[in-house]
């Protein structure tokens, strides 16, 4: 029988460590921004580029609630990596945001919508994967 099998056999518990690993729950501390609606649009390239940036983040400065909210309008908007209507490309986003660093919500709120970037002027707290290494 020359049949391969497709099943992927978990290494043994001493190599494995843990039986789970849940990032919400380390340390008595959720690390994971909710999730959140993009729906009707294409945003979802933009989404999960932040969601992670916001992750990385909050990992490195240790930072526990309240949620760091990272803008995904800015992303959307002011990136050149792709749009709502049509989608977009994460790995030149995390680029973009380690170029560029990035906003917190406040700053550009999620409008589904393709609009200009026109970040709000009093919100200036940049984020960049640079506050992180």
């Amino acid at each position: 029988n020359n049949a391969r099998s497709n099943t992927l056999n978990r290494p043994s518990q001493s190599w494995w460590g843990a039986e789970s690993f849940d990032w919400r729950k380390r340390h008595g501390k959720n690390w994971m921004t909710s999730v959140k609606n993009q729906y009707p649009g294409q945003g979802c390239w933009a989404f999960a580029t932040v969601g992670v940036t916001e992750a990385i983040v909050r990992l490195y400065y240790n930072l526990g609630l309240p949620l760091l909210d990272l803008s995904e309008q800015e992303v959307i908007s002011c990136s050149g990596c792709g749009t709502n209507a049509a989608g977009g490309i994460a790995a030149d986003a995390f680029q973009w945001i380690a170029d560029n660093g990035i906003s917190e919500e406040d700053a550009f709120p999620f409008a589904n919508a393709d609009v200009p970037c026109n970040k709000n002027p009093e919100y200036q707290q940049l984020w960049s994967f640079d506050d992180a290494r």
